[in-house]
């Protein structure tokens, strides 16, 4: 079960990789990007902890939710 969640976290990470342009990564070494990828690797956690303890769609719920608050504090600072 174990490595099921650490695949599952490191799937997720992977996949938001895909935030970030090509030539935005390559200016930074691999500490850098390890701390780049930190809030992603977070919310796997907390994601995965709501999805063991409730269910599937209370984190995507949450996800959606993060997304939102994200993008609405994007917009109004810009």
């Amino acid at each position: 079960r174990n490595i099921m969640i650490a695949l599952s976290i490191t799937a997720f990470v992977s996949v938001h990789i895909g935030n970030f342009e090509e030539n935005y990564l390559s200016f930074f070494h691999i500490i850098d990007l390890i701390f780049l990828l930190l809030p992603q690797f977070f919310l796997a956690l907390i994601l995965t902890r709501i999805r063991l303890q409730t269910s599937f769609f209370n984190s995507i719920i949450f996800h959606s939710s993060y997304n939102l608050i994200i993008l609405l504090v994007t917009l109004l600072l810009n």
